[in-house]
């Protein structure tokens, strides 16, 4: 007498997660391209380059970024990831997210 295979994983159905409400209107840049805290980073990585008297390739060089990246950023039209931000700090001498906070106090600042 052949003993019947039972399967050994039972599927089970999924319970039901209720959805929850999206948030309207938190967002009060989205009729924007880009969020506000890009441009202004921009603007620090510029004044920090400036103020030491650095070339675009100058700054390329100590920090590994190339400089066309370094250009659109400065202009705005990057958002730094933590990489290109860990590196930047590096270079100028700050501490570990101080250059976004440093950013978001200035735009706020302006505000």
């Amino acid at each position: 007498m052949a003993l019947a295979m039972l399967p050994i994983f039972i599927p089970m159905k999924p319970k039901r997660v209720r959805k929850m409400a999206v948030p309207l209107g938190l967002i009060w840049w989205s009729h924007l391209k880009r969020h506000p805290l890009n441009q202004e980073a921009g603007r620090l990585v510029y004044r920090f380059r400036t103020e030491r008297g650095w070339s675009l390739e100058d700054l390329s060089k100590a920090s590994g970024i190339s400089p066309s990246y370094l250009c659109d950023l400065e202009n705005g039209h990057h958002s730094p990831s933590m990489e290109v931000q860990l590196r930047l700090e590096e270079v100028f001498g700050m501490t570990c997210g101080g250059l976004l906070r440093l950013a978001r106090c200035q735009m706020l600042q302006a505000r």
